[in-house]
């Protein structure tokens, strides 16, 4: 790595310390937050509209990054993440911090495809996996210590510090980067924004995600509300598909769609993104409802399964740069992810040492998978065209998570009920009493045989996660084994001209 290679990578990984900084600490920090302005009924709302901004804009910016130089769409993202960042440390009310929260979502819609199209730009294939692997003690850093780190400022500084610490890690990458990436000239030839296409796919992507999020609140499938929209991303996604057939500068082109190894890695991407998402999010429930750990002592037990996954994909980006192959490894890791995923929904229910060793097996797959599927498409594609396609990535990966942890939050939610006994249901236990085995004082009135009771459902409906999990994570294998080409990485720059188009499949 050269020196300016160094200093490029140094400033984007300060960038992204900010990014996961903030998106660990906003939960520690929004119990105060409600204490002190109210707006209960508002708190998701916080996390949906940073969630909804960042998600729907990742293919603009991808290809406003290709079309005018990274360089500007990655320090305008930062702008806007920081004017976010001291907008909400301002807040006066819930409603201005929802609004502030979007805009740092749009930053960060910015920033993370910039982020990866920059280190594509500025490293070969071969080298792109060890370049990714420094981002793992990034991630590993800033979400293990973001939760310490901001409970510390919450009770020292107040909640709007919160926000205003990640506004020193912003100014420094900001110097960074406009100081060591190049400004590269726009393309030659009439400017062409695909604005219908924007607005097509911002309208077709939002309901989607909204309708998750109205289940994750309890609305079913056939409430008219869920319906109208998924209704309105069928009929918008329809809409954007004819748009990108034929507009001239395409936001994501069909030739990028219709190439097999990115249908293959978005597919499998998105797959793999719901597994990854749903199993930290519900492993700390598993740890207190099904074990009975404390939360201190389930952040414990979570640091290593983090430290492994981590460890995991800094590693298989090692292997990929040596190897200068991406296939076997992609095959390996699903095939250890599921294995321990298969073990845990074959063991008896429970939180025995051996569902952690099974749980072991899964992390390590899991962390082999998260820097493959990216390289291997960067590879793929025209370096003209790294930012369109890292976006798209990226956009099916969040898909991926939104729509994976719903569905196996309500499946989780559907098998805890008819785990429940009637002994159970009839003393008026329902599925949210889980919520009792976090409250020690709640869990001092309830009956020890019903706390039993509840752990055993609770564990009931854990083994039908587990068949999920795995069930998903053999379709991406298949899908792997049988669809992903193993495309040599290349050494050198590559091969295609700034100008050239992607290759259509079949030539």
């Amino acid at each position: 790595m050269t020196r300016h290679q160094r200093t490029i990578m140094i400033g984007l990984m300060t960038g992204m310390v900010l990014n996961v900084f903030e998106m660990s600490v906003v939960g520690t920090a929004m119990p105060s937050v409600v204490a002190a302005m109210g707006g209960l009924a508002l708190y998701n709302w916080v996390f949906t509209a940073f969630m909804l901004t960042s998600t729907v804009t990742l293919p603009i910016f991808g290809k406003l990054g290709d079309q005018f130089g990274r360089k500007w769409v990655y320090c305008g993202g930062l702008v806007a993440f920081l004017a976010g960042s001291i907008a909400c440390g301002l807040s006066p009310s819930m409603a201005w911090l929802i609004a502030s929260r979007a805009l740092q979502g749009l930053g960060a819609g910015a920033m993370f495809p910039s982020t990866m199209a920059i280190v594509g730009e500025i490293f070969s294939p071969a080298e792109r996996g060890r370049a990714s692997a420094y981002f793992g003690p990034v991630f590993l850093v800033g979400g293990l210590l973001g939760p310490v780190i901001g409970g510390f400022i919450v009770d020292g500084l107040g909640w709007r510090w919160v926000f205003y610490a990640c506004v020193p890690f912003g100014l420094a990458a900001m110097v960074i980067m406009l100081s060591a990436l190049e400004s590269k000239p726009r393309q030659p030839g009439p400017l062409h924004l695909d604005i219908a296409g924007a607005v097509l796919l911002i309208t077709a992507t939002t309901p989607i995600l909204l309708a998750t999020r109205a289940l994750d609140n309890g609305l079913s499938w056939q409430s008219p509300q869920v319906l109208g929209l998924f209704a309105l991303t069928l009929l918008a996604g329809a809409a954007f598909v004819w748009q990108e057939n034929r507009a001239v500068a395409p936001i994501m082109p069909m030739s990028l769609m219709r190439l097999p190894i990115f249908a293959v890695s978005a597919v499998t991407e998105f797959l793999e993104s719901g597994v990854l998402i749903s199993v930290t999010m519900m492993l700390p429930l598993l740890a207190q409802g099904v074990i009975g750990l404390s939360p201190s002592a389930t952040g414990l037990l979570m640091t290593p399964f983090m430290v492994l996954i981590i460890l995991a994909n800094m590693g298989t980006g090692q292997a990929i740069s040596r190897l200068g192959r991406y296939r076997s490894l992609a095959i390996a890791g699903f095939v250890i992810q599921s294995i321990g995923l298969l073990a845990l929904a074959l063991l008896p229910p429970g939180g025995t040492l051996a569902h952690i060793s099974a749980g072991v097996l899964a992390a390590v797959g899991l962390g082999m998978l998260i820097p493959i599927y990216t390289i291997c498409v960067q590879n793929a594609v025209p370096k003209a065209q790294i930012g369109t396609a890292t976006a798209g990535m990226q956009f099916f990966s969040q898909l991926g998570e939104s729509i994976g942890v719903t569905l196996i939050g309500m499946a989780f939610s559907t098998a805890l009920l008819k785990a429940l006994p009637a002994s159970l249901r009839l003393a008026g236990i329902t599925p949210d009493s889980v919520a009792d085995l976090f409250r020690p004082e709640a869990l001092a009135k309830m009956a020890p045989t019903s706390v039993v009771q509840l752990r055993q459902a609770l564990a009931v409906a854990f083994t039908q996660v587990y068949w999920i999990w795995a069930l998903m994570a053999i379709a991406a294998l298949v899908i792997t084994v049988t669809l992903l080409a193993d495309m040599p990485l290349r050494r050198d720059e590559p091969v295609f001209d700034e100008t050239d188009e992607l290759p259509v499949p079949g030539t």
